[in-house]
């Protein structure tokens, strides 16, 4: 799945969701050149399926409240690196 099919995924859930999933343009630019960077980094895993969580996960953490840009990127960074690094 890919980054954008994972959006339109959870815009047609978040009905279901404690909060929304929805991101103004400008934000899901700034969120999927995070997506873009930390996917490209040799540590990341290749796999379709860590891709498409990473892409969730990202959403789901820039949706519950406003982050400053620095701080979100470090944040995901870190729980990339936990995450998703190829062994």
């Amino acid at each position: 799945m890919t980054f954008i099919k994972a959006q339109m995924f959870l815009l047609r859930s978040q009905e279901t969701s404690m909060h929304s999933n929805h991101l103004q343009p400008e934000e899901l630019t700034a969120v999927k050149a995070v997506y873009d960077d930390i996917v490209r980094q040799d540590w990341f895993s290749k796999t379709d399926e860590a891709r498409s969580s990473f892409a969730r996960y990202l959403i789901d953490t820039y949706s519950i409240g406003q982050i400053e840009p620095t701080r979100f990127r470090k944040i995901v960074e870190c729980s990339a690196r936990m995450h998703y690094s190829r062994t």
